[in-house]
């Protein structure tokens, strides 16, 4: 069961993407990239070491991948 705290996070970041959908409606690689680089700059900032913000990432690359498949929407082969 993900807990509150995820939660909050989690909608912060569908705030973040809506606020962006705002400027382009398909938001770009640079667009994301930029987002994903501000979300990493705070996760290697609070993270207690490099360790500790690369587990934390490879956590949440995890997580998106198995929402992506639940809802049917898997990266092409190769990608």
């Amino acid at each position: 069961m993900i807990n509150e705290n995820f939660s909050s996070g989690y909608n912060a970041g569908l705030d973040a993407l809506e606020n962006i959908s705002l400027i382009n409606e398909n938001p770009n690689h640079e667009i994301l990239a930029g987002l994903l680089s501000s979300i990493m700059n705070c996760i290697y900032f609070y993270a207690p070491s490099e360790k500790a913000a690369s587990d934390l990432v490879q956590f949440a690359v995890d997580f998106a991948k198995e929402e992506n498949a639940k809802i049917g929407m898997n990266l092409p082969k190769g990608a």
